[in-house]
């Protein structure tokens, strides 16, 4: 029985070699020279130069209007509101991105609206009827917001709903949801493409296995957080908790600690998301990868982003990382869990940063699990210093 738990991210296949970063993703669509790429490669930088003029409004809609099925609106969206010129825009950032479009409460020209969404709903074709009419030669920082509704209208919204020039009417919310969702899944889908066609390089195969030879100790479970697979020999076992490539089911969401269930974006958890996952799957295997005599815990290659919070206050939980005794029902054998951390360097940021930056989200990830549990045992906001105390906790580089 294995007794190392092995947690690793998308970093993990970046040091491997593997472009499979969301900057890699989009730096390889808009390289393509088909038809449909050069579509998106021109609306992208239509956005990034950011000078906006209504003659070349009126250039692009003809582009927009047949832009290929395979760019979805989130595409759009990431267009807009995340950096996709810079190598350091992580999936995190993308998921974060989701998740602030459904739980962020935004002011646009002094009206509130519950999310991004909701406004999009309500004022998508005054938006339009105004870009399309009024002389502007400039678009100022303000106007973005109306810019990516008006993109969204023209090229997807407007044709999959029918909308035509009916001012008066309306899209209906839990369809535009259900839209929303799988508009995702067809994002998700051309990931998995993407990295179905660069996966396969022997020299990848080669540092993944070298790589995670270094970071086990003893007999190893794995916990992946990536799509990518690996041979059933590398650990005593192993699972991708989002989905492979194999099966074809991947998995980007947002985490659901804050919303409600009948919340209508609860859909774009990932708990949601895993549930349904593990519906549709034909042969339905439950891998059991928390091994009670775990007795060290590996990160490697995750950002520790929210968006993950949920499995690691459940392996924590499993665990009883913080060691307190609850009548019995926890075992004394299980509360010395170590954890180790592990980063790496690379190029475009000082190595000092980089280890700020690990240390920030490891002290966030830690004081976050913390306030899970005070109310059951008023030990709360004191974990990492009980971890350091006891050497429980660790940060190193790895080579």
């Amino acid at each position: 029985m294995a007794d190392t738990l092995l947690i690793l991210g998308n970093g993990f296949d970046k040091k491997c070699g593997l472009k499979s970063s969301f900057f890699d993703y989009y730096s390889t669509l808009f390289k393509s020279e088909s038809i449909e790429n050069n579509k998106i490669r021109k609306l992208f930088e239509f956005i990034k130069n950011n000078k906006f003029s209504y003659d070349r409004i009126e250039l692009l809609l003809k582009d927009l209007i047949s832009v290929p099925e395979t760019l979805t609106i989130w595409d759009i969206y990431f267009f807009i509101k995340l950096d996709l010129t810079s190598n350091n825009t992580m999936w995190f950032d993308v998921e974060r991105s989701i998740e602030y479009s459904f739980l962020d409460e935004i002011v646009i020209r002094n009206k509130k609206y519950k999310n991004y969404w909701d406004y999009f709903i309500e004022k998508h074709y005054e938006i339009y009827q105004k870009l399309r009419s009024e002389p502007f030669y400039r678009f100022s920082t303000s106007m973005k917001e109306e810019l990516l509704v008006y993109f969204m209208y023209v090229s997807k919204v407007n044709s999959r709903f029918k909308l035509g020039e009916d001012y008066n009417r309306k899209i209906d919310v839990l369809n535009f949801y259900e839209y929303l969702k799988d508009q995702l899944e067809i994002f998700e889908l051309n990931f998995r493409n993407y990295l179905k066609g660069i996966v396969n390089d022997e020299d990848y195969k080669k540092k993944q296995y070298s790589n995670c030879t270094k970071l086990k100790l003893n007999e190893t479970n794995i916990l992946s957080f990536n799509y990518t697979e690996f041979n059933t020999d590398m650990a005593a076992k192993i699972e991708n908790v989002h989905g492979t490539l194999t099966n074809n089911l991947s998995i980007i969401g947002i985490d659901g600690s804050y919303l409600s269930s009948n919340d209508l974006s609860y859909q774009f958890t990932k708990t949601y998301r895993k549930m349904e996952q593990f519906t549709r799957q034909k042969s339905k295997t439950v891998n059991t990868i928390l091994d009670p005599e775990i007795k060290t815990i590996i990160f490697y290659g995750h950002s520790l982003n929210k968006q993950d919070y949920s499995y690691f206050q459940s392996i924590f939980d499993f665990y009883n990382i913080y060691g307190y005794k609850n009548s019995g029902s926890k075992s004394d054998r299980i509360k010395n869990v170590k954890l180790i951390f592990y980063y790496s360097l690379y190029e475009g940021k000082e190595p000092i940063i980089i280890k700020k930056e690990a240390f920030k989200s490891i002290i966030n990830l830690i004081h976050n699990y913390d306030k899970t549990f005070k109310s059951d045992h008023e030990k709360g906001n004191n974990l990492l210093h009980k971890l350091l105390l006891e050497n429980r906790i660790e940060l190193r580089l790895f080579e």
